[in-house]
């Protein structure tokens, strides 16, 4: 059996370490980016030539201007809270441990404080107020994922 050390005692991350640990994270933008032309362009071509037009130009326009608008600020958003995240992490008196078994419970936590955050944000005036932008397309496609709110991150 696991002794409560092995579980919680994993060691502090210095703090010295977070540029190495960013430069050896995968940039995920590198292939998700492709994927999500390509599915676009699909979807507009299919909207373009079907009786069901769901992309108009502005809107599209609109939804991708605040897509690059919510990449570049939260670029340097997650910078900062990485940092003030790994000192917190620094701080607590228990850390977990990566191991095989910790990853999905770390999941689920994770899934369901971000289930729980989306859905207080459709119930609670000021937090509405950070996401309505994400309901704001008269036409729903995938351009209306680009429409997050460039404060999100304040609230989670």
């Amino acid at each position: 059996m696991a002794t409560l050390q092995s579980i919680f005692g994993a060691p502090v991350i210095p703090m010295d370490s977070i540029a190495d640990l960013e430069k050896a994270a995968p940039n995920l933008m590198v292939y998700a980016i492709p994927a999500i032309l390509i599915f676009t362009l699909l979807e507009y071509g299919i909207s373009h030539f079907s009786e069901h037009k769901s992309y108009e130009n502005k809107e599209t326009i609109g939804s991708v201007l605040i897509g690059l608008g919510n990449l570049a600020v939260n670029l340097l958003m997650k910078m900062v809270l990485l940092y003030a995240a790994i000192w917190i992490y620094n701080l607590l008196p228990w850390r977990i441990n990566l191991n095989w078994w910790t990853l999905p419970i770390c999941f689920v936590a994770y899934d369901f404080c971000s289930y729980w955050s989306h859905r207080i944000s459709h119930f609670n005036r000021f937090f509405w107020a950070t996401h309505v932008v994400h309901h704001s397309a008269e036409h729903y496609n995938l351009t209306v994922a680009f429409r997050q709110s460039w404060v999100q991150h304040f609230k989670t």
